[in-house]
């Protein structure tokens, strides 16, 4: 009923165009998009290699991303280490320090024992 209006005569053309259109001698058919890269091509050298796929490059991504994270571990680590045995060469410094003041301290006493006047003490 409505394919004689001008408002659907654009719609009922549409539908009725091939999707495929003949572009060679022979009649062959042509999809667009083999047109597109065929306009599209440049004038570059052919044996170029072509551009990696997205899996491949997602995989090299992955397999980077593998080594900068064992990487970033190991440094980690290593300067945790680092840092831990500069720590536990502190701590025995000041226990040494703490253990050498006793004795001092215990030697000191010890001295001033055996230096007090004992003419002012009783026999007991």
């Amino acid at each position: 009923m409505v394919k004689d209006e001008p408002k659907w005569a654009s719609q009922i053309e549409a539908q009725n165009a091939s999707k495929k259109a003949k572009t060679s001698e022979s009649g062959a058919y042509t999809s667009s998009s083999n047109r597109d890269l065929e306009e599209h091509s440049y004038g570059g050298n052919e044996s170029e290699s072509c551009p990696i796929g997205q899996k491949a490059a997602k995989r090299k991504l992955k397999e980077k991303g593998k080594k900068n994270v064992t990487e970033s571990v190991n440094v980690d680590f290593e300067h945790r280490w680092k840092r831990l045995e500069e720590l536990q060469a502190q701590k025995l410094a000041v226990l040494n320090e703490i253990k050498n003041k006793a004795k001092d301290d215990t030697l000191r006493a010890d001295y001033e024992i055996l230096m007090k006047g004992t003419t002012a003490m009783n026999d007991q």
